[in-house]
């Protein structure tokens, strides 16, 4: 992970939040934040167990995680594809 990877992570995650707070969030835009994240996370979950088998000592990291766990990332990782969708849309030039 690289410190442009981590800042744009931030950048997203604070955008997200501020936007959220704010109520410039629609239901639109949570629709399609849900909608990417459920199919990332279902190709995240398709490729698991070769990310595991091919992490060696780290293998750990790609565990399948207790339903706790599970609930606890669901906000932060809509949270963050939310945020990558706002950051996109205002990086896009207008036409």
């Amino acid at each position: 992970m690289t410190a442009d990877v981590v800042a744009t992570h931030v950048e997203a995650l604070c955008t997200a939040l501020r936007s959220t707070v704010d109520g410039k969030v629609d239901g639109a835009l949570l629709e399609r934040a849900r909608a990417v994240h459920r199919a990332s996370m279902a190709d995240y979950l398709t490729q698991r167990g070769e990310l595991a088998a091919g992490a060696g000592q780290l293998a750990g990291l790609f565990r399948e995680p207790t339903l706790q766990e599970q609930f606890d990332r669901a906000g932060q990782q809509l949270l963050l594809v939310l945020g990558m969708e706002l950051v996109h849309c205002r990086a896009r030039p207008r036409t």
